[in-house]
């Protein structure tokens, strides 16, 4: 005989997703329509993301207690500067090997805090990831505005199919 055929139960369905893709898509295009695509980013919008970036690397590199948040915008960095690289503003040749050195760095880093040790980059992480932020930092100011909204924006969309693969069970 054959198997009983097991009763479909969905697992956790959000009814409204679709909507909610169809919002961010609205807002995004609003917000791309209100930078320019010629002008490019402004020193201080660059000087402010850089600064953010440098507070965390330096508190990865000796601060008292690392957060958590400090691994996470240096991951977003990280993904930046992947995004660049697949959207062919960084060649390939030159950008990944940086790019993997910078998530080398970020994966030991959170191996060390699962073993109970501070969330710290060696040596070797903490000049991967200074590399990776002068390149990010570089772009940032070679690029339009327009096309930084883009890139942090396919970022983030990069970030939530990696979430939703790892919710799924998947890799990453």
């Amino acid at each position: 005989m054959g198997k009983a055929k097991k009763k479909y139960r969905p697992g956790r369905v959000d009814p409204l997703a679709g909507a909610r893709r169809v919002m961010r898509m609205a807002n995004e295009g609003r917000m791309l329509d209100r930078v320019s695509g010629e002008r490019p980013a402004s020193a201080e919008t660059v000087g402010q993301v850089m600064a953010t970036l440098h507070s965390a690397i330096a508190s990865m590199a000796s601060g008292k207690t690392p957060t958590p948040h400090d691994w996470g915008a240096l991951a977003d960095c990280v993904q930046a500067v992947d995004c660049m690289i697949r959207r062919g503003n960084i060649p390939e040749d030159e950008g990944t090997p940086i790019a993997v050195a910078g998530m080398k760095a970020l994966v030991l880093a959170a191996d060390r805090q699962r073993e109970g040790k501070p969330l710290r980059f060696d040596g070797e992480g903490l000049k991967a990831m200074r590399e990776l932020l002068d390149v990010y930092q570089q772009s940032l100011e070679a690029f339009t505005e327009r096309e930084v909204l883009q890139i942090l924006l396919e970022t983030g969309r990069m970030r939530e199919r990696a979430f939703a693969r790892i919710e799924a069970g998947q890799k990453p």
